[in-house]
């Protein structure tokens, strides 16, 4: 309450302890409206019922206590990861933050990374990946995974797409493949493993969601959630270019090298 960097992340709705809605999508005019617009971003969210919703309500549970003192009956003990299964999908809930013990959410995703033997498809508005998440996804490109990254051309954090551009480019020579949104701020985080593992949250690919601030993540290893993310993931490549970097001139590679030593913070 009192610390700028310990920032609540999490996107999560429940409605009458049956339904609950999580992902990546706030309650504003540029993510969610009556009708279709172009200007709105593009973003995603998860619909969820079955035993997972219990899951969910222990972390409202927590942050409920946390901001006002009041304590909730919760359906789990506080940072507990649990796996429910319901219909036949079975659901991961991975919470992370400061009152998570360990670094949870991080070292799934990049133990998730280094498991993948065929392709790694990322979907994030920010990219500026740690020195581990980099080994990792330079070790995939090297042994020919395909390995592709979607984000925006230019996101509403000018710092953030400077400090992305070192990483971008070094990737890029290992074998990455970058695709933009021609026209539009992509706010939706998604990792697809393989045929095994679908990924969806409030957490960008960043030092700031992975280290600092209270995320949720929902692990789906189910076969429909798979392909509903690879369909989804695909008609999104169908909007976006491939990006090639290009070497910067002086004065950008100073504004990029500022941000990247900043990118802890960002």
């Amino acid at each position: 309450r009192w610390r700028a960097n310990l920032r609540n992340h999490r996107k999560l709705a429940i409605f009458d302890g049956r339904v609950a809605i999580a992902g990546g999508m706030n309650l504003g005019r540029e993510y969610l409206g009556p009708r279709r617009s172009r200007s709105r971003w593009v973003d995603t969210t998860l619909r969820l019922e079955g035993p997972v919703v219990q899951d969910l309500e222990g972390i409202f549970a927590d942050d409920w206590e946390f901001a006002t003192g009041e304590h909730l009956e919760r359906g789990v003990e506080p940072g507990t990861d649990t796996c429910a299964e319901a219909a036949g999908q079975v659901v991961q809930v991975v919470p992370s933050g400061p009152d998570v013990k360990y670094d949870a959410l991080y070292d799934a995703v990049v133990a998730a990374v280094y498991k993948a033997r065929q392709r790694l498809w990322m979907v994030t508005p920010y990219f500026v990946p740690d020195d581990g998440l980099m080994r990792a996804l330079l070790l995939q490109a090297r042994l020919g995974s395909d390995v592709r990254v979607i984000m925006p051309r230019r996101s509403d954090q000018w710092a953030a797409d400077m400090a992305r551009a070192r990483y971008v480019r070094r990737l890029c020579e290992a074998g990455v493949r970058f695709h933009v949104h021609r026209d539009r701020m992509i706010h939706a985080k998604h990792l697809l493993v393989d045929d095994a593992l679908a990924i969806a949250g409030s957490a960008n690919l960043d030092m700031r969601s992975l280290y600092l601030n209270y995320e949720l993540a929902l692990f789906c290893y189910d076969a429909r959630s798979v392909r509903d993310t690879e369909a989804w993931i695909e008609s999104l490549l169908a909007q976006c270019s491939e990006y090639r970097p290009r070497n910067p001139g002086v004065l950008r590679r100073l504004a990029e090298d500022l941000c990247w030593l900043a990118a802890p913070l960002l």
